[in-house]
């Protein structure tokens, strides 16, 4: 394969690590051959101004209203109690004393926020006022705030910050990780949630089907379990248990494999 140089016009966007590392993108035959680019493995993204004739299109992601959205959850039921709600809670219990202070970043439906209260000194932020026309009970101590712009000072540090489902709906999920640390009292607990992109229905349908994984259009950005791993470690953390909401024995033996949510328990480095 010949490789010289291409007189094109592409934009390189530098993004945090670890996120989409392209190496190898063929471009079209159109005024450039069957040339190739390869760009050496690192953490980057590259996005190629093509002329519009042969623009492809593009899936756009994220969520510009916030209000909107929980309408629209609202509307197809996605609002209810779960066991991954059940099992936040569950798990705070076993890692903290009652009376602890946590923070529930994204209370989103209240279901984690509204349990752990019984127990537990609670507080939490949350963006949407649509999100909080569901809540029936007292939300002195929820900050409407958006995360993209910081967690917001309660005054305290906590013993306990969860983050479910709400890393991949940020904009610098590093700088996010930078401000819990901030946050965590000594000892602390870090307890985020991701969606599972490599669940074997979705890895299956994938190779075998050619069918992108079923992820919400609502997220910025995607991780597999290595990579969001690596995020963290990278942002000093340590790693305790990697879980599943899942009571089957496959599922807790091998939750990248068979659980669709993925529950850390992480620490920060002092």
């Amino acid at each position: 394969m010949r490789e010289r140089p291409l007189d094109l016009n592409f934009v390189i966007q530098y993004t945090p690590p670890p996120f989409l590392r392209i190496r190898e993108l063929t471009l079209p035959k159109h005024n450039c051959g069957s040339e190739t680019l390869r760009a050496k493995e690192s953490r980057m993204s590259l996005s190629i101004t093509q002329p519009p004739s042969i623009a492809p299109a593009i899936r756009r992601f994220g969520v510009n209203n916030y209000d909107n959205y929980w309408v629209d959850r609202q509307r197809v039921g996605t609002t209810r109690q779960t066991r991954l709600h059940d099992y936040l809670v569950s798990l705070t219990d076993r890692l903290v004393r009652p009376g602890s202070r946590v923070l529930d970043c994204g209370v989103g439906p209240g279901h984690v926020y509204r349990l752990l209260t019984a127990k537990h000194d609670t507080y939490g932020v949350e963006i949407s006022d649509e999100a909080f026309s569901l809540y029936d009970f007292d939300t002195s101590r929820i900050s409407k705030a958006d995360l993209n712009q910081g967690i917001p000072d309660f005054g305290t540090k906590f013993d306990v910050i969860i983050a479910s489902m709400i890393i991949h709906h940020l904009e610098d999920p590093p700088a996010f990780l930078q401000q819990v640390r901030e946050r965590l009292a000594p000892g602390g607990f870090f307890v985020p949630v991701i969606p599972n992109v490599c669940y074997a229905p979705y890895r299956f349908g994938y190779f075998f089907l050619g069918k992108f994984p079923p992820i919400s259009h609502a997220h910025r950005n995607f991780q597999t379990a290595t990579e969001f791993e690596r995020l963290v470690k990278q942002a000093n953390y340590t790693q305790l248990h990697r879980l599943t909401p899942k009571k089957k024995i496959r599922a807790r033996l091998w939750p990248t494999w068979f659980s669709q949510d993925l529950v850390y328990v992480f620490q920060a480095n002092s």
